[in-house]
């Protein structure tokens, strides 16, 4: 069962990398939430913290920028705003002009009123995976990454405090471990912020001493780049778990003494014979996913054994 808008707290906050944070929630009140390993959720805030001089872009804001310039063409407000999306300041601009507080005149947008708005930003709300597991019921922990012009992602990362009102709906998604009774073993193949629904399901494997053996192939750019690399490290301990990591983008300054390169067909050919009988989990840009999805249908996998889950 689909469970919507469950008021929520922020009870932990661990730093994993520069740019990426794990954040570990509870619900206000006790809630019969069941999840499998590699769902996600929606994540809304519900009260960000202004004083620390972080505040949500409104329609509002973008009609003061147009009324306080005389005008304004889209580019330039693509550039004023450039935290926010394209399609979400596209939203503002139809919102403006369905109240008649706005119209556009050539290339160019101008006020018709005097009259502000006032319209308030709207909830932030997006999604994001899980990377816990129902084995530790306590709290469902997620991974966010800043991303470049991520407006959420950016105040998650570094303006969220323990203490701080969210709210989370779910569990959604089909992106799950087959059922016990199927057989054939895990092979997780990662990039970046994929990562985060393949720890959850490295960390069942672990809980659950799972009979089946899961490989994950993690690709970074650097070794920086790793996220969650001190629970890998340990992960690698585990007699039925393998982590493989790639480095694509080496720097002498940094010592790496792993692989490195892209994940391409000679790689999976040499780490991941196994494909063909595997169930195969793939998370990261819609790029990788996709191309790593081809290397194994060539490698012989099966379709139906493959399953994707791809931002961007």
């Amino acid at each position: 069962m689909t469970l919507k808008d469950i008021p929520a707290r922020i009870v932990g906050l661990h730093k994993l990398t520069k740019d990426s944070v794990e954040i570990s929630m509870a619900f206000e009140e006790k809630q019969e939430f069941s999840y499998a390993p590699g769902q996600f959720i929606m994540l809304e805030l519900e009260n960000p913290r202004f004083e620390s001089g972080w505040k949500p872009i409104s329609p509002s804001d973008v009609w003061q920028y147009i009324q306080e310039h005389g005008g304004a063409e889209r580019g330039e407000l693509t550039t004023t705003f450039s935290i926010l999306a394209e399609k979400t300041l596209d939203g503002y601009l139809k919102k403006l002009m369905s109240l008649g507080a706005i119209a556009e005149e050539g290339n160019t947008l101008l006020c018709t009123t005097d009259v502000d708005p006032a319209l308030g930003a709207p909830p932030l709300k997006r999604a994001y995976s899980l990377g816990s597991t129902p084995t530790r019921p306590e709290t469902l922990n997620t991974m966010v990454k800043e991303m470049p012009g991520g407006y959420m992602s950016r105040y998650l990362v570094h303006d969220l405090r323990v203490g701080d009102a969210v709210r989370i709906s779910g569990p959604l998604g089909h992106f799950m471990l087959p059922p016990d009774d199927v057989a054939g073993d895990i092979l997780l193949i990662g990039a970046g912020s994929g990562i985060t629904p393949l720890m959850g399901m490295l960390r069942f494997a672990k809980d659950t001493g799972m009979k089946r053996h899961v490989h994950l192939i993690y690709s970074n750019k650097t070794p920086e780049d790793i996220i969650y690399k001190e629970e890998l490290d340990s992960l690698e301990n585990e007699e039925n778990i393998t982590i493989t990591h790639t480095i694509t983008r080496p720097d002498p300054a940094q010592p790496w003494a792993g692989r490195t390169g892209r994940v391409d067909k000679s790689f999976l050919v040499e780490l991941a014979l196994e494909a063909p009988t595997h169930h195969v989990y793939i998370c990261g840009s819609m790029v990788f996913a996709k191309s790593m999805k081809e290397l194994l249908l060539e490698l012989g996998a099966k379709p139906e054994h493959i399953k994707l889950e791809a931002y961007g």
